[in-house]
């Protein structure tokens, strides 16, 4: 993350950002902070305020490109190929319910916390919010976080002047371990969501069974 940024600038950032907003987990707390100590030590020829616009852009470019997919096919997408991330239409209508009550507020909110910024948008298509709304609260809740990381990186650069490569490649290698774990939490989580739903809907076959054969005495 460091070098990319390093060796790619703006342009290196404007890319991470829209990954990331477009549902690759890419974790902007280190993008952003890396990009904001660049800036302040100088090192990368970035300005802290430049950062924040790029940045900003990227993440509503890619999160009008994870709405647009779930807009289009977002329902088809997830019954055909989410059980490979055990996802299913159960989930689906629980995001939809979900937005027909607070649709707008939840794209802000959702766009300033950690990993469920990274996945808002696409449910946010999928329970279809107009364009321009979903535009808008993307972007107020992108530029706040933005500006957020954006500052903490810079005013962790100026604090950490003479070793400010060592730290943010340490970090960079923390933050790699704690998406594994994040995503390796997630998957557990799933499986054994999916094992109580089959093990509920085996008992209740089984119940229905046992009503219609007591009925036919």
């Amino acid at each position: 993350m460091y070098n990319f940024i390093n060796s790619y600038g703006y342009i290196g950032l404007l890319l991470l950002t829209i990954a990331e907003s477009a549902c690759i987990p890419i974790p902007s707390e280190i993008t952003l902070t890396v990009s904001g100590a660049l800036a302040a030590t100088g090192t990368g020829h970035l300005n802290i305020v430049v950062i924040i616009i790029v940045a900003t852009l990227g993440e509503l470019i890619g999160g009008f490109l994870a709405w647009g997919v779930g807009r289009t096919g977002g329902r088809a997408a997830i019954i055909k190929y989410g059980k490979y991330v055990m996802l299913d239409v159960h989930d689906l209508e629980k995001a939809e319910k979900f937005f027909e009550k607070r649709g707008p507020i939840t794209v802000m909110i959702g766009r300033i916390l950690p990993v469920i910024r990274t996945f808002i948008s696409l449910p946010a298509g999928t329970a279809e919010i107009p364009a321009l709304t979903f535009g808008f609260f993307t972007f107020i809740g992108s530029l706040i976080w933005c500006t957020a990381l954006g500052l903490i990186g810079f005013s962790a650069g100026k604090a950490l002047q003479n070793t400010i490569d060592n730290v943010l490649k340490n970090v960079g290698y923390l933050a790699a371990f704690a998406a594994v774990v994040v995503i390796a939490i997630f998957f557990f989580h799933r499986f054994r969501l999916k094992r109580h739903r089959t093990a509920d809907l085996g008992f209740q076959n089984e119940s229905d069974i046992a009503e219609s054969e007591s009925t036919k005495e």
